[in-house]
């Protein structure tokens, strides 16, 4: 390659590049990857045709809600991240299970005994199990629940 041609292709590409280095940079993320803002609606999708949402507030509490046909289930409690040689999670205090998971893999009230993991804005408290009990956050608002 000469010089005229990497000339060209860097005028060319200049503009991508610089766009994508700020795009890249505007959100900061821990070194798990979560965006820096941990509060927000965390939807869980085990059971279809349920709504499962953990709320976490900025003041260290959480809301749990859960809802299938005309059965609702609401729970409260506390949070607090934690970030220790990069492996990150959130502790919670009073945390239940409001649905159940299937008995051949774990007794019913086992899986919130587990800190789970939080990276990626998911909270993974089952990781190598044939069913999931994560939460993933969501844009949604207090208002849409």
């Amino acid at each position: 390659m000469n010089t005229k041609t990497i000339n060209h292709f860097l005028s060319n590409n200049l503009f991508f590049f610089l766009t994508l280095i700020i795009i890249c940079s505007c959100e900061k993320k821990d070194t798990c990857g979560n965006t820096v803002n941990y509060t927000g609606i965390y939807e869980n999708k085990y059971i279809e045709g349920a709504t499962n949402y953990l709320i976490l507030y900025d003041d260290g509490t959480f809301v749990q809600k859960y809802k299938k046909n005309n059965i609702e289930k609401i729970n409260k409690g506390s949070w607090e991240y934690y970030n220790r040689e990069n492996y990150c999670s959130i502790k919670f205090k009073n945390l239940k299970l409001l649905h159940k998971v299937p008995h051949e893999y774990f007794k019913l009230d086992s899986v919130i005994n587990f800190i789970p993991i939080f990276r990626n804005n998911k909270i993974m408290f089952v990781e190598d199990l044939p069913f999931e009990y994560d939460f993933v956050k969501t844009d949604l608002t207090t208002n849409e629940l």
